[in-house]
């Protein structure tokens, strides 16, 4: 209790035209306490495309929500497929308040791998 726990949250290469991804965690266990993007505005994360150029996030959660939540999400809206590089969307640091046997954490891709 009182330690601190970093996720770094990446996405694959893809070519997508919209898409969400996220943390999900035990907010009786843990406190988001920062989100940190990769760019240079705090309130947008950015991912790189193949032209090397950023493209900024269409959505996001702040810790407050992320709290009320237990989820910290992040979207991206568009009409063309993207070709996304790999790279880093955010980094995120959580507190933890509590312990507890259970897994803290969730992560998933419930995609098939595709995109």
């Amino acid at each position: 209790v009182g330690d601190t726990v970093t996720v770094v949250l990446k996405n694959k290469a893809m070519t997508v035209s919209s898409f969400a991804c996220g943390v999900a965690f035990d907010k009786e266990r843990f406190t988001c306490e920062s989100i940190v993007g990769t760019g240079k505005n705090p309130n947008k994360y950015y991912l790189t495309d193949e032209y090397d150029e950023t493209v900024a996030n269409t959505a996001a959660s702040k810790t407050t929500e992320s709290n009320n939540t237990g989820t910290v999400g992040f979207t991206w809206g568009g009409t063309e497929d993207t070709n996304y590089v790999a790279g880093t969307i955010a980094t995120i640091t959580f507190t933890v308040k509590g312990i507890g046997t259970a897994a803290p954490f969730t992560l998933y891709e419930d995609s098939d791998g595709t995109d």
